[in-house]
């Protein structure tokens, strides 16, 4: 018997979802797993059912399907098919051009079942997960190199388990940690994204993100006090924690910080005391 594609929906409106569910058990060679209405559900599902094929939108509250692709841990990445036009700066065709299959808004019954063959194809191609998961990472880093895009005012995370949209007010500090980055979050959680240093650092406000070494930024909004020695800096955040500002670096915080909490200006407060 012919291995079957096992699939799952992710889909926010019940009624686009319920439709395309109806589609997809008349597809000969498909085994739906799993429904999902959102990222968090959607990461907790994927990782679960581990299928081969998820059918996920451009756009999701908060999040784009390529941050919701690197929020699913590596091993259980399946085959995306994207759905709708959504998603902004020209998504759908970018990601088509680097060979990943999207169902424009509006496709007929026949166009999905065409590109539910090819996906069936795909999946179960020798090495074909890991082969299009390859494409599909290597996409989401192109796209995030694109220039022009605004400022994020969110991102989307993992905490364990689970996905958390944390406005980027909150964020204490973004540092590389090998292939993932780690978010230190004001109230003390730290979560994890997998994507480069670099790809977030082009997307936040260099007058409030400020890089104190290689792989380490820090929200200047959230630095308490600083202490300068003599070959090196120390900056205290606002949960508590001394991170060393690398020497090359101490020059501009100088410029950007203000003159009482330069490095070298002002010691450390003691946050223990009122007004610390």
């Amino acid at each position: 018997m012919p291995e079957l594609v096992r699939t799952v929906v992710v889909e926010v409106d019940n009624g686009a979802r319920t439709a395309l569910v109806r589609e997809l058990r008349g597809e000969p060679g498909l085994l739906l797993v799993g429904e999902a209405r959102g990222a968090g559900d959607a990461v907790q599902l994927i990782e679960r059912r581990r299928p081969h094929l998820a059918l996920v939108p451009l756009a999701l509250p908060g999040l784009d399907a390529l941050t919701l692709a690197r929020l699913v841990r590596r091993r259980a990445l399946p085959l995306f098919l994207f759905l709708g036009s959504g998603g902004g700066g020209g998504a759908a065709s970018f990601l088509r051009d680097h060979g990943l299959m999207v169902l424009g808004g509006g496709a007929s019954p026949d166009e999905l079942r065409t590109l539910l063959r090819e996906a069936r194809e795909r999946a179960l191609a020798p090495g074909g997960l890991r082969d299009e998961g390859d494409r599909l990472i290597a996409a989401a880093d192109e796209y995030a190199l694109r220039p022009g895009q605004p400022y994020l005012r969110e991102i989307a995370a993992r905490d364990q388990d689970s996905v958390r949209i944390v406005p980027i007010e909150e964020l204490v500090s973004i540092e590389s940690d090998g292939p993932v980055i780690r978010l230190e979050t004001a109230g003390g959680a730290v979560l994890t994204l997998r994507q480069r240093l670099p790809e977030i650092e082009q997307r936040l406000d260099p007058l409030r993100w400020l890089r104190f070494s290689k792989g380490l930024l820090v929200n200047r909004d959230h630095i308490t006090g600083t202490r300068a020695g003599d070959d090196r800096a120390e900056a205290t955040l606002s949960t508590g924690r001394q991170v060393v500002v690398s020497a090359t670096r101490v020059r501009a915080l100088r410029d950007l910080l203000p003159a009482s909490l330069a490095p070298g200006v002002a010691p450390v407060r003691d946050r223990s005391t009122p007004g610390g």
